[in-house]
């Protein structure tokens, strides 16, 4: 039976007082093999020929959709995610729902709330939707839970302890590393954001500085050695990973002695977002070098 035939006797049965799901489900009857993409154009259409009837979503899309596919789910309860995506993207249908929208709408009780992220993915891709779109929607829809835990840290605690636990587990992301560093690791200091906001500084201003940008390649380990130099102990060396390089190790690590080595490395869902540990004074309390590191890493 054609889309035309099938408004009609829809029309008449909304017109005789039956609910909308029992003249989809009369339809289905009529048209055992009707698809999804039909049966809601025929729904659709035929209500809306009802000057009396009232938008189910009052205009909203999404609501209007959920409505409209909860009915043709009940209806048809062998449809997939992916065959429903399809049938409310098309034309005559919810075309200008957005991936997010559309991931709201599948979502939804009533018509697939125990959808795994996989299923929503293959749902989007087979609906069109531009992957960066499709990824951004499920990223928004299944968040990921966040937890952090921290390693260390290594060397003897010094004068100056320092925790960055509220900048690192604050939202902003770790953007940029700036190490001074000679003989040994005069300081650390971390950036967060976009443009890079300055933590503060952990340590004295001798040595040169390297500049570690981390934006877009997060640290995965923080290795070195700690041990003593001219009679105090202190971190040594550093050397920094992230997923795409290696920085060369900073701190030659001239003159010291009992150097110790550590190594923080983290799991392949995890990155290092933060530092803990302590500053220690030298040269008889002239100056200041990192005395102790610790990391703090956010597991996703």
């Amino acid at each position: 039976m054609d889309s035309e035939h099938l408004i009609t006797a829809a029309r008449t049965e909304l017109d005789a007082g039956h609910r909308i799901d029992q003249v989809a489900k009369s339809i289905v009857r009529q048209v055992p093999h009707i698809e999804a993409t039909q049966l809601i154009t025929v729904l659709k259409t035929a209500r809306s020929q009802d000057m009396g009837a009232v938008s189910f979503g009052a205009g909203d899309p999404v609501a209007d959709a959920i409505y409209y596919a909860s009915i043709a789910i009940a209806a048809l309860p062998d449809t997939t995610p992916s065959e429903l995506a399809i049938a409310l993207k098309d034309p005559q249908n919810f075309p200008n729902l957005t991936a997010l929208q559309m991931g709201q709408v599948l979502k939804a009780k009533g018509v697939f709330p125990a959808i795994t992220a996989q299923q929503m993915q293959v749902a989007l891709t087979a609906a069109a939707y531009a992957p960066t779109d499709a990824a951004a929607a499920i990223a928004q829809l299944f968040p990921q839970s966040t937890s952090y835990r921290r390693l260390g840290p290594a060397g003897v605690t010094g004068q100056m302890p320092f925790d960055d636990n509220a900048l690192a587990t604050g939202g902003q992301p770790l953007t940029q590393l700036n190490i001074r560093h000679g003989n040994i690791i005069d300081h650390i200091q971390a950036y967060y954001g976009t443009p890079p906001v300055a933590g503060p500084v952990h340590g004295g201003e001798g040595g040169g500085p390297t500049v570690i940008p981390v934006a877009n390649d997060p640290i995965i380990e923080v290795s070195g050695y700690t041990g003593y130099w001219f009679g105090a102990n202190y971190v040594l060396q550093l050397t920094i990973k992230t997923k795409t390089q290696v920085y060369p190790p900073l701190g030659d690590m001239a003159y010291a002695q009992s150097p110790t080595p550590f190594s923080f490395r983290v799991e392949s869902n995890e990155q290092i977002v933060g530092f803990f540990g302590s500053a220690a004074y030298g040269n008889n309390g002239q100056s200041i070098f990192l005395g102790s590191l610790g990391v703090i890493v956010k597991t996703n």
